[in-house]
């Protein structure tokens, strides 16, 4: 249901703006566009902002998508006041046209690289517009617009918005649903058979008073959040009902659970530690530098009990971002949705550089990608320039391409499957490994260590009671005790 997050907008705006009408309509209309413009302008320049620095929170958020909006009430205030339609004529169809033509360049033209919302929404919205003032009857948009079909789909586009994503999210879960036009077309039939029989039997009869009073209506809203909110608690209650799943499983329904929370505990206890403390003696002075990944190998130094004889300081550095220490930025090559991350959270800074001067040994670990690999011989070299600490280079772990849906992992540890490493990691492991060879730099393959030589990788820990990996590539507590067990074998800890 995640789509319904735009009804949860409007549902917002519906409450907001009556409200602010009824308190500034004796102002008269001429400063209550004042006030609304005033309010388009912040909410444009934070969506602006937002959408570089923090790109998913102004995708969702009111205060970043309410001027789009507030287009919508300016057009109103503009209609409201209009004595009559406009008669067909040359500016009407240059400016719907125009619109049009706007709306279908950013249906081709935008991409998932682009930024939203920021300036560049402002080409769908006005057209969007300037096709609701201007494409009125005799305009050749408006004579488009009005063909049956597209009518037709029109007036089921509600319903098609609704079915669309549970539909597709049930197939992924059945896997069924595939990117190829084969799943595309009978997807996309069954979302408009689904949407034409809601309208015809849901929506049009709750838009007739004489079929459906409102009475009915509110009666039905009521009913509807109480058993929602009444089936939301009992879930709570019961644990998730994970009585439906043998008691075997639990162990597994629990590494689940808790993935998420356990594998970044130890990183952050450590992250940014000092070395210039009393106590640490002759302990080795370790600087761990990495994302999530270098959270797993943390967790197996805590759970092979080395890290109380050695001095461990991390640093984390997106995977999205890169862990490279380069002597120029690369934020310019960095996605689009990424860029605001990266910018905050940069890369290595004053304060960690100040650690790795007083390290013994700097480990890298991350979720290396080809992108990363160009530049990873540049980055070791500068690190050989300006520290004297040895560096260790872990590789990157995979243990399934894609995202598995929970039903497909659960399938994993019930089958007793063993799964195939997928190609990619042992390519990107094996140019990892060329690459700290030429740098004289020690390698450390995760892949290998967790799944020995061979080429497929059986996932399930020793009591056979859950899996090493509940999402394809960090640890759970079980991969964490293996991985423990084993790293002493390429990196010398006590």
């Amino acid at each position: 249901m995640l789509h319904t997050w735009s009804l949860s907008i409007e549902e917002q705006y519906y409450l907001i703006y009556p409200v602010f009408m009824l308190l500034f309509w004796r102002l008269g209309k001429r400063n209550i566009v004042g006030v609304l413009g005033a309010a388009f302008v912040v909410s444009f320049g934070i969506g602006q902002w937002g959408s570089g620095a923090y790109p998913h929170a102004s995708f969702y958020l009111l205060i970043t998508r309410g001027w789009e909006l507030l287009v919508g009430a300016f057009i109103a205030l503009y209609l409201h006041r209009r004595s009559a339609d406009p008669v067909a004529g040359l500016y009407t169809q240059i400016g719907s046209i125009i619109g049009l033509g706007m709306i279908v360049v950013s249906v081709f033209a935008f991409s998932s690289d682009t930024p939203v919302p920021s300036v560049y929404t402002l080409l769908p919205t006005v057209g969007t517009a300037l096709v609701i003032l201007f494409a009125v009857n005799g305009t050749f948009v408006n004579k488009v617009l009005s063909i049956r079909a597209l009518v037709g789909v029109g007036l089921i586009s509600y319903g098609a918005y609704l079915w669309h994503q549970p539909i597709l999210a049930f197939g992924r879960h059945l896997d069924w649903v595939d990117s190829g036009i084969a799943f595309a077309v009978p997807v996309g039939v069954l979302v408009l058979i689904l949407s034409y029989i809601s309208y015809r039997y849901v929506e049009r009869p709750f838009r007739n008073r004489s079929v459906v009073s409102a009475r009915v209506v509110w009666f039905a809203a009521v009913a509807s959040v109480l058993v929602f909110v009444g089936l939301s608690a009992a879930t709570s209650m019961n644990d998730g009902f994970r009585g439906r799943f043998d008691s075997s499983s639990f162990a597994f329904l629990d590494d689940v659970e808790d993935n998420g929370e356990y594998v970044p505990l130890g990183f952050r206890s450590v992250e940014g530690a000092e070395f210039e403390v009393e106590g640490l003696g002759d302990k080795r002075r370790i600087v761990l530098v990495g994302d999530s990944f270098a959270m797993d190998v943390v967790n197996a130094l805590q759970e092979g009990g080395s890290l109380d004889s050695i001095a461990l300081s991390t640093h984390h550095i997106s995977a999205r971002c890169g862990n490279l220490y380069l002597d120029y930025s690369i934020l310019d090559e960095v996605d689009s949705t990424d860029k605001g991350r990266c910018e905050r959270e940069g890369w290595y800074t004053p304060e960690t550089v100040e650690l790795m001067r007083g390290a013994d040994e700097i480990w890298l670990a991350s979720s290396w990608n080809e992108d990363h690999l160009v530049r990873l011989d540049e980055s070791l070299t500068n690190l050989e320039r300006d520290f004297s600490a040895s560096v260790v280079l872990f590789g990157t772990k995979l243990f399934w391409d894609g995202d598995k849906t929970f039903s497909q992992i659960l399938d994993v540890f019930e089958d007793g499957d063993v799964v195939s490493v997928p190609d990619s990691a042992v390519e990107i492991n094996q140019e990892l490994q060329r690459i700290a060879e030429s740098a004289s730099v020690t390698f450390v393959d995760p892949m290998k260590l967790l799944c020995g030589e061979s080429s497929t990788c059986d996932l399930h820990s020793s009591d056979s009671s859950t899996l090493i990996t509940v999402d394809g590539g960090h640890l759970t507590k079980s991969g964490v005790r293996r991985f423990a067990n084993r790293l002493p074998e390429y990196v010398a800890l006590p």
